[in-house]
């Protein structure tokens, strides 16, 4: 039962997104060809989440997530659905039933692994309160200042905020992340099916999107109780990095305006999530504008359409910036520029200090910050650790059958030109930046496990023989199995199959999360909050910070009203 209870609340949610996603999707696409009819598709959930994302900022600054914020997002999603039947029903294409039979055991396994605690140590420290604060009470300013890593107004913290205020109160972190996997596996899988029962279906993005399925699969098996049942950020912007790269791929081999909707929809999800993927926004934004050039020759038809593209990206980054400066004073957390003028500013000596620890946290665990930083002379033992990496196997694999399919390529005129090099390029170019971006700030895997597993796959996509051709067909098959029996077979048997029987206390009968030993600590103005014994998890206990600040103080009278510091000293 509890197993069927997630995925009646996948189902829930799904069904709301994907109408909002495809309302707002049709709506824009009409405003740049108001002959052009769109019909529902599994990628209008990535459009949904966006505008939902963005509904929950706002929504946030007054009002806590609970179950009164459904109420906008099911009459939009439901005018959705409505306006699909009426006006597209006959255009909806029917699903192949390999598909649903896919899909259904997909849904299962993911819905049992969900079940699982939230065995993350970020959730532990700072994931779990995030969502807690925010389903608890409308955002609060200077929260940054009870727990720096609280300044961040992550909007997956949101969504597994709103996923948990159902009927499911408390269940969001066993909903949120494996969701995300449903869908994406879904979308990937649906175009893998359809371009192996229709020739016509087999373009670069198909071979590319095939590819990523055992990539998408490994990454969740490999830890399905850090990543599936715990609202992990760096699993939840992989997703998004994999779906923006591969409607970027299809807005470039084959323009079309919902692709490179839903393309710059995901990307923007990544950066607002790890803001470090800003660079390959913008890169994949220029390749988007380069495409629709092709077809909007003249300017003010390029112009138009640069700006419909625009307005649901620009509205989450309007949103996410508000929220970050109410909880930090800083739009621009976790950089210092352009904070505000407020009492509730986190100080910067503060903010600097958990930017140190990041930094050298993730090229040498543990150290002093000083020592790590001073120098490169962490980078020998980074380069031995990554080594022997888990993270890393699935990417290494990967470029093995690269190197393998070079060495017995045979060259033919055209197998490396055409219409297959802009997509390559445009999908390779945000990953490079990414990559310098984050070897120069923080290099820890976990950051980047979709570009680590997309530069291998766009080449391989690239070098594998035409798929007009017989031989094409079967060669990617072949590869596709050599990936999914290595990945997923080979990380995840032993740990990542076996059923789990939910007979806990928590949400879905699941596990609850862990609760710290603590002591407390009075500030300077008599305010008591509570500091772990031992490490730094809070879970889910209010008033309770791993670096109190002696100095620091409430707004007001009640947390609603925030904190703010008289004078820095650590408690």
């Amino acid at each position: 039962m509890p197993t069927v209870a997630v995925l009646l609340a996948w189902g829930a949610l799904g069904a709301v997104l994907v109408g909002c996603g495809y309302l707002v999707r049709s709506a824009l696409v009409q405003m740049l060809d108001r002959e052009r009819h769109e019909w529902v598709r599994l990628a209008d959930f990535w459009v949904g989440l966006t505008v939902l994302v963005t509904y929950l900022a706002v929504w946030n600054l007054w009002r806590p997530v609970n179950s009164v914020a459904w109420l906008v997002p099911m009459v939009v999603g439901g005018t959705g659905w409505l306006v699909a039947m009426r006006k597209h029903t006959h255009r909806i294409r029917s699903t192949s039933w390999l598909t649903v039979a896919l899909g259904g055991v997909a849904a299962v396994w993911l819905a049992n692994r969900s079940l699982l605690g939230p065995w993350e140590y970020d959730s532990g420290m700072y994931h779990l309160s995030a969502v807690d604060y925010a389903s608890a009470f409308p955002t609060i300013p200077g929260l940054a200042n009870l727990h720096s890593r609280l300044g961040a107004g992550v909007p997956h913290f949101l969504f597994t905020a709103f996923s948990g205020s159902g009927p499911w109160s408390g269940g969001g972190h066993h909903l949120a992340n494996g969701l995300l996997t449903l869908m994406l596996i879904a979308d990937l899988g649906n175009r893998a099916i359809e371009g192996f029962e229709s020739r016509t279906a087999r373009t670069y993005t198909w071979r590319f999107a095939t590819l990523l399925l055992p990539a998408v699969l490994s990454v969740v098996a490999v830890d399905t109780g850090r990543r599936i049942s715990s609202p992990n950020i760096d699993i939840a912007t992989f997703f998004f990095v994999v779906v923006g790269s591969v409607y970027l791929a299809e807005a470039v081999e084959n323009w079309n305006e919902s692709a490179a909707l839903i393309s710059v929809c995901a990307f923007s999800l990544a950066v607002v999530n790890r803001p470090f993927y800003a660079p390959a926004l913008i890169a994949a934004s220029i390749a988007i504008v380069l495409a629709a050039r092709r077809v909007r020759v003249d300017v003010r038809g390029l112009m138009r359409t640069i700006v419909v593209l625009a307005i649901v990206p620009a509205l989450l980054f309007v949103s996410w910036m508000a929220r970050q400066a109410v909880l930090s004073g800083y739009p621009l957390f976790p950089l210092s520029i352009g904070g505000l003028p407020v009492d509730w500013r986190l100080p910067e000596p503060v903010l600097a200090d958990a930017n140190r620890w990041v930094r050298s946290w993730a090229r040498t665990p543990g150290e002093p910050p000083k020592a790590v930083l001073a120098n490169w002379g962490w980078l020998s033992g980074w380069a031995r650790v990554r080594l022997t990496d888990s993270n890393l196997l699935g990417p290494a694999i990967a470029a093995v059958c690269v190197s393998a399919t070079i060495l017995r390529r045979r060259t033919r005129r055209g197998q490396s030109s055409g219409i297959h090099v802009a997509p390559l390029i445009a999908v390779l170019v945000p990953v490079a930046l990414t990559f310098v971006v984050w070897f120069v700030g923080a290099p820890d895997p976990r950051f980047v496990y979709a570009p680590l597993w997309i530069a291998p796959i766009a080449l391989l996509a690239w070098l594998l023989p035409d798929v007009s051709e017989p031989r094409g067909v079967q060669a990617t098959a072949v590869v596709l199995g050599v990936l999914a029996l290595l990945t997923v077979g080979f990380i995840g048997v032993g740990h990542a199959y076996h059923p789990i029987r939910a007979n806990g206390p928590g949400p879905f009968g699941a596990a609850e999360p862990g609760q710290p030993r603590v002591h407390e600590v009075v500030t300077v103005s008599g305010l008591r909050i509570w500091r772990p014994i031992s490490g730094d998890q809070c879970w889910t206990l209010r008033l309770c910070t791993p670096k109190p600040l002696r100095g620091l103080t409430l707004r007001g009278a009640t947390v609603r009203s925030g904190f703010r510091y008289r004078y820095l000293s650590h408690g």
